[in-house]
């Protein structure tokens, strides 16, 4: 069992994400704000093992400065420091939806130039998220597949900006 934390600001979203990674038993851990995630990647015993962030989070319509992009600055400067070594080796999954056809392919480039081991595009069906998770954590999907099938792709998120 692993220990996720997912940072998103689509609370359906990150409920579904919750869901399929308890349903192959793993312990998980969600929140919407970057800095809400920092201090729970700081404060968290046993460490996570795993961090799902979404690049952007939006408030009133609008990017709020308290992203994803501002999590991995966070980390990025934690790991240039030395500190926090569980956070130096932790993956991280950056996922995107916000911004459409080749600027997204971009955005995401970039993430893994901040930090990000991997990276997802929305949509995507969640099959592709649980490789992504079992390849990093080395964890078996076993359980996912049955509740995969009930949610086959949850990755469009309920707001209209994705």
């Amino acid at each position: 069992m692993a220990n996720i934390l997912v940072m998103e600001d689509d609370i359906a979203f990150a409920t579904e994400l919750r869901f399929a990674r308890e349903d192959s038993g793993h312990a998980v851990v969600t929140c919407d704000t970057g800095s809400r995630a920092y201090s729970l990647l700081d404060v968290a015993d046993p460490p996570f093992d795993l961090l799902i962030t979404d690049i952007y989070v939006y408030r009133d319509g609008s990017v709020d400065p308290d992203d994803g992009a501002h999590l991995l600055g966070l980390l990025q400067v934690e790991r240039a420091r030395g500190l926090g070594l569980p956070l130096s080796s932790m993956p991280i999954i950056v996922i995107s939806g916000a911004v459409r056809g080749p600027g997204q392919s971009r955005l995401l480039t970039m993430a893994t130039k901040f930090g990000a081991t991997d990276t997802l595009q929305k949509p995507f069906h969640m099959t592709q998220l649980l490789a992504k998770v079992q390849a990093l954590i080395g964890q078996p999907q076993a359980h996912v597949a049955r509740g995969d099938a009930a949610r086959p792709n949850l990755s469009q998120g309920s707001g209209s900006r994705r």
